[in-house]
């Protein structure tokens, strides 16, 4: 499952894109019908790493569902945070984290989607930072980008493995 904090549905379809392809995984449609329950029951029952963009906010109130944050925590979903570069300084990487552990979703990391990727910044955070994946544009080959994202996508299968062999 890919969250976003503090994205518009659009960025966070296309970085959704952007991190399963660097992964080699499948992305997969939300169901268009049904509660929120039956919709994260359809896409949980799946086997194996998959990427699902929620494309809106994990704290949003959905009626008698709860939050979309409580459906992913009762159902054990993994999830990846994606945090916007335009919001990555303020407060929302820190809240949505704290929202989804507090909802007891399995929380795999964060990532930064655009903009530079400054390690020692994000460190001091005390968050779980996976890495940066570039904007729109595949990084070129050999480029220091390049390495960045295959270091995030290897950061990424491990930890969602720790998750699901825990």
């Amino acid at each position: 499952m890919v969250a976003s904090a503090g994205g518009e549905p659009a960025s966070t379809l296309a970085a959704s894109r952007r991190l399963a392809a660097l992964l080699a995984l499948p992305l997969v449609p939300w169901p268009e019908t049904g509660t929120a329950t039956s919709r994260l029951a359809a896409q949980a029952g799946r086997g194996g790493p998959w990427l699902a963009p929620l494309l809106e906010d994990p704290g949003r109130w959905l009626e008698a569902d709860g939050r979309w944050a409580d459906l992913l925590g009762a159902w054990r979903q993994p999830t990846v945070l994606l945090v916007e570069e335009a919001v990555v300084d303020g407060g929302a990487a820190a809240a949505y984290s704290a929202l989804l552990t507090a909802s007891r979703a399995p929380l795999v990391g964060l990532v930064q989607w655009g903009g530079s990727w400054n390690w020692q910044a994000r460190s001091r955070e005390g968050l779980a930072w996976l890495g940066a994946l570039s904007g729109l544009t595949e990084p070129t080959a050999g480029s220091s980008q390049e390495e960045q994202e295959l270091a995030l996508a290897r950061a990424l299968m491990l930890c969602w493995e720790q998750l699901v062999n825990d």
